[in-house]
């Protein structure tokens, strides 16, 4: 977990950084990132909805757990669409002072990093739960993420 943490703090400073760059170099670039947004939400919801769950224990290398926690976190485009679209919608309109921004990428990786540990706890606690209803509980999800991407065009 101190590795997803640790990662998600890194990610986030590259979105400020990079959302940064981008709407002063080019301004335009909010369109295709709503779109690109949308489509990897809506593929994201179809996968949920196909998954099939398994409570089959693994083995964890606990000398390579926090190196893999923190490497993941460059390719979990979750955090990543997360970072991007906090910060063009709530952060950047209204903000330019980079210490600012500093503080913010902060305090979006905390709020990110603490309802990850949430969801896993939880997810650990309900796992039986959730194998016995697969279905319902994929639908819900599923429905949760449509809403999501339709709320960035609202």
């Amino acid at each position: 977990n101190l590795g997803v943490i640790t990662g998600f703090f890194a990610v986030m400073l590259l979105c400020c950084i990079g959302c940064a760059a981008l709407n002063s170099l080019i301004p335009e670039i909010m369109g295709p990132m709503k779109i690109l947004g949308t489509l990897y939400l809506v593929w994201l919801a179809w996968k949920i909805l196909k998954a099939v769950y398994s409570l089959k224990p693994f083995e964890i290398d606990k000398k390579k757990a926090f190196i893999s926690g923190f490497c993941l976190q460059f390719v979990n485009v979750k955090i990543m669409v997360y970072g991007i679209v906090s910060m063009q919608t709530f952060i950047l309109p209204h903000f330019t002072d980079p210490w600012i921004l500093v503080g913010f990428s902060f305090f979006l990786a905390a709020m990110g990093s603490g309802c990850n540990l949430i969801w896993s706890a939880f997810g650990s606690a309900f796992a039986h739960l959730f194998s016995k209803y697969t279905r319902p509980v994929n639908a819900v999800l599923t429905l949760s993420l449509l809403f999501c991407a339709g709320s960035l065009w609202i």
